[in-house]
């Protein structure tokens, strides 16, 4: 497949032919593991490039990837779930490709504060500040469900999120990411692109299984690089 999308079904049936391996299709960190010397991006590897990347982090190949669609693309407005150097690498193709868009053009909802610092500093120590904004939202149980998700009532942010987004990437939370394609439903413009990182996990499958079952929710498939990234797209 290169870097095309796999079908998330033919996933789902390799996946299930080692129902006792956990996360079966993820690949072993040696191969995906590296620093922020090895990215391509001039910018971005002046930014990460004593950054370990690829473990709790984008792996290279994926943040080549999105840097590439995101300059192809350019989205106007991306909603984030979980931040950190996903944040940095949207915040930089965006200044490339769209300088003049009105900021900032992302907002970043994260669940634990010291990564929302960790994020902010790493965003103004690139000179990328002004397009991003990252909230600590908690996370919590989801009324009348077993399901967590993000607490955007609880952070003051529900009057905040009214704008269209084109883009949704989600990284979090980490308990589950079950429920928050349908918080971010709601905001998102119509046929808006919806990224899924760790797409290869078995919860995030089971998840993108759960979507596409979804009136209006559509799974392009999953690009094989690091974790795993999910495409698909939401017709509201």
């Amino acid at each position: 497949y290169g870097d095309g999308r796999v079908p998330l079904d033919d996933l789902l049936t390799v996946a299930a032919r080692r129902p006792n391996v956990t996360d079966a299709l993820v690949p072993h960190p040696s191969t995906r593991v590296a620093t922020g010397a090895q990215l391509a991006i001039d910018s971005l590897r002046a930014a990460l490039h004593d950054r370990e990347l690829g473990i709790w982090t984008l792996s290279v190949d994926v943040i080549h990837w999105m840097h590439a669609w995101m300059m192809r693309h350019r989205p106007t407005r991306v909603l984030e779930f979980g931040s950190g150097v996903s944040t940095l690498v949207l915040a930089d193709a965006l200044s490339k490709a769209a300088p003049d868009l009105a900021r900032p053009a992302i907002i970043s909802l994260e669940a634990d504060p010291r990564c929302a610092d960790d994020t902010r500093q790493l965003l103004g120590r690139a000179g990328l500040a002004q397009w991003a904004r990252v909230h600590v939202v908690p996370v919590g149980p989801i009324e009348d469900s077993a399901d967590t998700c993000y607490q955007v009532r609880a952070a003051g942010l529900e009057t905040q999120l009214t704008a269209a987004y084109d883009l949704v990437l989600i990284d979090g939370p980490a308990s589950s990411r079950r429920m928050t394609l349908p918080l971010a439903r709601a905001l998102m413009t119509r046929s808006a692109v919806f990224m899924l990182d760790d797409a290869l996990r078995d919860a995030e499958l089971a998840d993108l299984r759960a979507w596409r079952d979804q009136p209006g929710v559509e799974i392009d498939g999953v690009v094989l690089m690091g974790k795993g990234l999910a495409i698909g797209r939401v017709d509201r």
